[in-house]
């Protein structure tokens, strides 16, 4: 069991305790008191009974009135001396030297109310609450004083008395057991939920933001799985920006190494071109003078690596749009018909006067959208217009199959290739 568990419950049974305790009491109480009531009105009855009625207190009265008040009667005369009983009493000679409990209830005071804690006497092998009646008589055949002694069992009180006090205890101890099941029920639901919470987020922990909580009840516990998955939204974004930044530094280191390389590789190849150019016939011109434009755009490409390289702003070379789309189409010709794929313009509806603002990377971007296309398909076309709020739109479209489902997420990222 978790000490979370425990500290839910454990406090819980402690209180349940407590409340079946004080259940208990005052059940007892009440059916105490309830009791109490009941015999103060049963001795009111038999009180108004004795003094209300003038017919002698015979053997077989007694026994009569015992049965119905379930009770055991005694009567004595004005010396205590014992005149009948209910009772069969092993114990002859009841004057006041023969009792202990007898003298205090003859020569007491009447009361009329009845107490559960009042003293109780030994009879006939059983406990008895004695209760005293004065009955005044007028017959020459009776005494004319009889003290009555009304015998309550102690024992059939204390069931009386549990009766009483049962079914409100078992009422209280039922609804603390339902109390106490029901809050164990809703307490393992909360702590199953954060357990699972907590073994999910354990998965973030170790670097796995593509993961997702599933508690999706509206409460507490529901909304902290919400703010978490809102969190490792947050970290997974921010984790791919980190890669992409580390992958951007790496990127530059490497530009930077290679620049420097390939500047002087180049530089030598342009060299020996413009010399060949010299000797070159005229009908193989126009492919040296190709050749040498291809070398001249892979010098602006180390240019280019080299301020990367060393994190410098590149300058801007404004150009039209025009004259940068014209360029690419004298030299990717020769390429696309290398390839054997058609390569079709239509600038018409391209205002000549539309100004980009870095000519060379917008001449490189292009380039390398067409060359991909040329190497993706068997047509390619290109399509430049001018929209609304200065707005140009060029389209290169090829029949290709596409761009591969396993790299259209990082499609834009460095390097990202399928080749």
């Amino acid at each position: 069991m978790s000490n979370l568990r425990i500290r839910i419950i454990g406090p819980l049974i402690v209180v349940a305790g407590i409340a079946s305790l004080l259940v208990t009491i005052s059940s007892w109480r009440v059916g105490q008191s309830r009791i109490q009531s009941e015999l103060t009105r049963r001795f009111s009855t038999i009180r108004e009974t004795v003094n209300q009625t003038n017919y002698p207190l015979t053997q077989s009265v007694l026994n009569s009135l015992a049965g119905l008040t379930d009770t055991e009667w005694i009567t004595l005369n004005g010396k205590g001396q014992l005149i009948l009983s209910t009772l069969t009493l092993d114990q002859p000679g009841w004057d006041r030297s023969s009792s202990e409990i007898l003298p205090q209830l003859i020569d007491g005071p009447i009361v009329n109310d009845f107490f559960l804690s009042e003293i109780t006497i030994e009879l006939a092998g059983r406990s008895w609450i004695p209760k005293k009646l004065v009955r005044q008589s007028d017959s020459m055949s009776t005494p004319p004083t009889i003290i009555v002694i009304v015998l309550f069992d102690q024992a059939s009180i204390r069931a009386s008395v549990s009766r009483a006090a049962i079914w409100p205890l078992l009422t209280g101890l039922s609804t603390v057991a339902a109390i106490t099941l029901l809050m164990l029920f809703v307490s393992s639901r909360i702590i199953n939920r954060i357990r699972n919470l907590q073994e999910q987020v354990e998965i973030l922990s170790i670097g796995n933001f593509e993961t997702r909580l599933t508690d999706h009840e509206n409460d507490e516990l529901g909304r902290l799985a919400q703010s978490i998955n809102r969190m490792a939204e947050q970290l997974n974004q921010l984790w791919k920006k980190i890669h992409q930044q580390q992958r951007a530094k790496l990127l530059h280191q490497v530009a930077g190494g290679m620049a420097h390389q390939l500047r002087n590789t180049l530089t030598g190849a342009r060299m020996a071109m413009e010399l060949h150019s010299e000797s070159c016939q005229s009908d193989r011109r126009e492919e040296v003078d190709i050749a040498l434009q291809q070398l001249e755009v892979a010098e602006s490409y180390v240019k280019r690596l080299t301020l990367v390289g060393s994190g410098k702003q590149q300058p801007t070379e404004p150009r039209t749009i025009k004259s940068c789309l014209d360029d690419l189409k004298s030299t990717h010709r020769s390429i696309a018909e290398h390839l054997q794929v058609g390569l079709t313009w239509d600038l018409d509806q391209l205002d000549p006067n539309s100004v980009v603002e870095n000519g060379s990377l917008f001449t490189a971007a292009i380039s390398n959208l067409i060359l991909n296309a040329i190497q993706a398909s068997q047509h390619v076309s290109v399509l430049g217009k001018n929209l609304k709020n200065d707005l140009v739109e060029i389209k290169v479209m090829d029949d290709g199959e596409g761009i591969p489902a396993e790299i259209s997420e990082d499609f834009f990222e460095p390097f990202s290739t399928t080749k």
